[in-house]
């Protein structure tokens, strides 16, 4: 399947059937479930439901045609011109900049081929990668939410960020 969308280090590919059981290993280990606030495990049949039935693009990230995570924009709202952007990398491939290149690549088609205005991002405050990847892209830190999730154990404060198109770039 040819790309969608292409970074520097990565191609997005549109998610499809084939991909189910890669989502459901990566949502189902521990390394990715906790972070990404996955209190539930899931069956291929939910992630089925989930990825061929969910509203929004999402991608897999994939470098030499192996796949390393997913990078995702949903909850688009055209008339406000605004949506949300999420994305996670397999942990043997963490910290090789793919998510910042797939990240930059989900911003570039929603601010010029989709004409959105302003993505936002969401999580768990104690996550600095995660928030580098973001800053990364050029987000800003809009907000901080006390006591918004229960992670790890304890109530965590969630950090709020946000890109503007004319900010971009």
């Amino acid at each position: 399947m040819s790309a969608f969308l292409t970074g520097d280090t990565v191609t997005l590919h549109p998610a499809a059937e084939d991909d189910v059981e890669f989502f459901a290993r990566a949502w189902n280990d521990h390394r990715l479930r906790t972070p990404l606030l996955l209190a539930e495990p899931t069956t291929q049949e939910e992630m089925r439901e989930s990825l061929l039935e969910d509203e929004g693009a999402r991608f897999v990230v994939r470098v030499d045609d192996g796949r390393v995570g997913a990078c995702s924009l949903f909850r688009v709202d055209e008339r406000h011109g605004r949506g949300m952007v999420s994305y996670w990398i397999r942990p043997s491939y963490q910290g090789e900049g793919y998510a910042s290149d797939a990240l930059d690549a989900v911003c570039e088609y929603a601010f010029r081929e989709r004409r959105l205005h302003k993505l936002r991002a969401g999580l768990v405050a104690s996550n600095d990668a995660s928030a580098g990847v973001l800053e990364s892209v050029g987000f800003q830190e809009e907000a901080r939410l006390e006591d918004e999730f229960f992670y790890d154990g304890e109530y965590a404060d969630e950090r709020r960020y946000r890109l503007l198109e004319n900010e971009y770039r």
